[in-house]
């Protein structure tokens, strides 16, 4: 009998030490909210890693429901493509703002503007926590206990209908609110939010898409004495009617106070010519229709370069002014930033996915790195037109030049597309290009 009272007690302890789920879900949301509140002194470094898989065929439905049902029996998915992207993410105004690594400052430019292309999401740091704990008002229900390894979580489920919701879902040029569900997982001991579940809900036929879902996961970062719940892993996974999905997967890293100092240290390469030279100003303007090359002075690893970052080149002729003198000698570093650099793993063959393995790299020129201080470029890229030998009737022929896509043309852009290189491809230093500077 009193084995039986202890045992009774004992539960009875364990059912009292279980929280009221109304208790917890406010407790939670208080620990959000001080979160947010206190954010705009801080930034994270994200690193996206992206993700495109195609149907093996061309893919016939007619709605969204249909495309469901039809998945994983009419076709399969091939991995298509994949680029990794690396970018500062801070808070200004209730808003996020972003830069490529290391710029150390933010613009008004918008994420969608940076990267410029690919499947993308803002809101990982703060905007969905608003949408759902401040702004949008969200209908909570609890579901129950559940266990993630040796931890017990409390688990709940959300709905923001469409006429409260200010979550803008864009696609194919089409920005549409849309209505959106999900589940937050909670720790009862803490009342830490350790998981952020949100999927869209009906998008219009217009956008081409079926469904967006968005995976947070977070956890507690100790930042100058204070705490704060910040994401820790992000996913993103979309499902377009044509079959086709997209999978996103951030990671945060180096989240600190932002100071907006510039820590950028650019080190001539080992072998450039030793030359003595008066420094030139750094403000002064390069004039227009100057000629110069520039190589790659580090290989660039296909398997961890991201966009964002900044690679190492330098000057391998001299630039000369109008009068013939040397303004900037060759050896000189040059700075340049990867816009892209992307790995394709299939192309589309009339009907059907053929392999196709090749790596496309975006860079940016963006400065010349002086004695004295950085120096602004404007140029474009000389391409030289090759003649190949005469055909029939006499005429030349000209050797096609790969000029890609519209978006990798105009200043600065420096495009390169490697055939039969895999994910464990080195891009090698010496990469050479030609230029003229333009006017600023």
């Amino acid at each position: 009998m009193r084995r039986q009272l202890l045992l009774l007690a004992a539960l009875a302890a364990c059912a009292s030490a279980q929280p009221d789920p109304d208790v917890l879900l406010l407790r939670a949301s208080e620990t959000v909210l001080n979160t947010l509140d206190r954010l705009p002194r801080y930034m994270c470094t994200q690193t996206i890693d992206r993700s495109q898989y195609e149907p093996d065929r061309s893919v016939f439905v007619k709605d969204c429901e249909d495309l469901k049902l039809a998945r994983g029996k009419s076709w399969k998915l091939e991995r298509t493509t994949a680029d990794r992207l690396r970018l500062d993410v801070g808070i200004a105004g209730q808003r996020e703002i972003y830069s490529w690594v290391g710029e150390n400052q933010f613009g008004n430019r918008s994420l969608f503007d940076i990267v410029g292309d690919g499947s993308m999401s803002t809101g990982y740091f703060n905007g969905f926590l608003e949408l759902i704990f401040r702004s949008d008002n969200a209908d909570f229900s609890y579901v129950g206990e559940t266990t993630e390894g040796s931890r017990k979580l409390m688990e709940y489920r959300y709905r923001v209908p469409l006429d409260a919701s200010h979550y803008v879902f864009r696609s194919s040029g089409k920005a549409v609110t849309t209505a959106y569900e999900g589940s937050i997982l909670i720790d009862p001991e803490t009342a830490e939010l350790v998981r952020l579940t949100l999927r869209t809900s009906h998008l219009p036929p217009e956008t081409g898409t079926c469904e967006a879902t968005t995976t947070m996961n977070y956890t507690r970062f100790r930042l100058n004495g204070s705490d704060f719940l910040l994401p820790v892993e992000t996913h993103l996974h979309i499902d377009a009617l044509s079959g086709l999905e997209m999978e996103n997967r951030t990671v945060y890293s180096a989240c600190h106070e932002f100071l907006g100092e510039s820590t950028l240290k650019f080190e001539a390469p080992p072998d450039a010519p030793a030359r003595k030279a008066a420094a030139p100003p750094t403000d002064a303007a390069i004039p227009a229709g100057l000629r110069f090359s520039v190589a790659l002075a580090e290989d660039i690893h296909v398997s961890d370069a991201a966009a964002g970052e900044l690679v190492k080149a330098a000057l391998t002729t001299d630039l000369r002014d109008e009068s013939k003198k040397v303004s900037i000698p060759n050896g000189t570093p040059v700075t340049c930033r990867i816009l892209r650099i992307r790995r394709h793993y299939y192309g589309r063959d009339a009907d059907a996915l053929a392999p196709s393995e090749r790596v496309e790299l975006l860079l940016r020129l963006e400065s010349f790195a002086l004695p004295g201080g950085f120096r602004p470029v404007l140029a474009k890229r000389v391409m030289s037109v090759a003649s190949a030998p005469r055909g029939r009737g006499g005429r030349l022929r000209t050797v096609p030049v790969e000029l890609g896509q519209l978006k990798a043309l105009g200043e600065n852009q420096w495009f390169a597309r490697f055939r039969d290189a895999g994910d464990d491809y080195a891009i090698k230093r010496g990469l050479a290009s030609d230029w003229v500077t333009t006017a600023h």
